[in-house]
Order: structure tokens, then sequence, then C-alpha cells
């Protein structure tokens, strides 16, 4: 990609992150309760919004460098940018969550982080197969065209 469709692909989530972090920095400094009947909840809720317009700059941006940083190499598998950017989300969710409940942070990614060790040892061979899958791609071992030896196994070429 080029430099000019990168900036182009920055444009919206900067725009959002300026907006929202405004917007929560005048609803910070601003009475809105004599403008809007709840106004702890419009806070709440523009916060959670720059939350996550923050995950979509960040990945937008993380995966800009990742597409730099390969440009003389072969590039990094998309399952990796995807699973960054999921990850990023999946965090502001969290924050999102424990800001309307009126939690710590920390005591929702501790929970957050119970519910995720349990799935992680329910779906444990997927993820390693996920992973072993992303490592192939982006160290690309072997190349079309070479013959591949699995002791006992299998040997073939690479089609």
């Amino acid at each position: 990609m080029t430099a000019k469709h990168h900036a182009r692909r920055l444009v919206w989530p900067t725009a959002l992150v300026i907006l929202t972090l405004g917007l929560v920095t005048f609803l910070f400094y601003t009475d809105i309760s004599a403008l809007v009947e709840d106004g702890e909840t419009l806070m709440l809720g523009v916060t959670g919004l720059a939350y996550f317009a923050v995950a979509w700059f960040a990945s937008r941006l993380l995966a800009l460098v990742l597409d730099q940083a390969t440009a003389r190499r072969r590039r990094y598998p998309r399952l990796l940018k995807d699973l960054i950017a999921v990850m990023l989300f999946l965090f502001a969710f969290a924050a999102t969550v424990a800001l309307f409940m009126g939690q710590g942070a920390t005591g929702a990614l501790a929970g957050s982080g119970l519910v995720i060790a349990m799935l992680g040892f329910a779906i444990r061979n997927v993820v390693a197969d996920t992973l072993s899958g992303i490592a192939l791609g982006v160290e690309g071992p072997f190349r079309i065209g070479d013959w591949v030896d699995i002791v006992g196994l299998a040997r073939g070429k690479v089609v």
C-alpha cells in the first residue's frame, strides 16, 4: 500500500479520536446536567466511545507499522493484524463495561482474565493451530518448489 492509502485509512479514526476527546474534555469542564437530564450517562457514553475510537486508531496505526516494516520482505498475514485489532477492541469493551458498572478497571480485567483463561483451556488446540499458522506465515520456512521431509511420516514437494 502507498503512503497516500495509509493516510486515507487513518483519517476517520483520527477524526473520531479528536472529536471524542474534545467532547470528553468539554463535558468534563461543563455542567452538562443543566442541558441534559442525565449528564452522567452522556459523559460515560462519550468516554466509552472514546475508548473504542482509540482502539480503532491504534489498530489502524499498528497495521500501518506492520505494513511499513515488511515493505522489503514478505507481508505479515492479515490474520495477525485482525487478531491484534480484536484484542484492542476487547480491551476497549472491557474498559467500557467497567466504566458503566462503576467498577475499577483492575476488577473488570481480572474478571475478564478468568473468563479468557477458561475459554483458553477449552479451545487451546484451536488457538495453538492458529498461532502455528501465523508463525509459518510470518517466518516462511519453505517456499513453493521446496522439498519437505517429515521424518518417518511423509515426504513431498510444496506446490
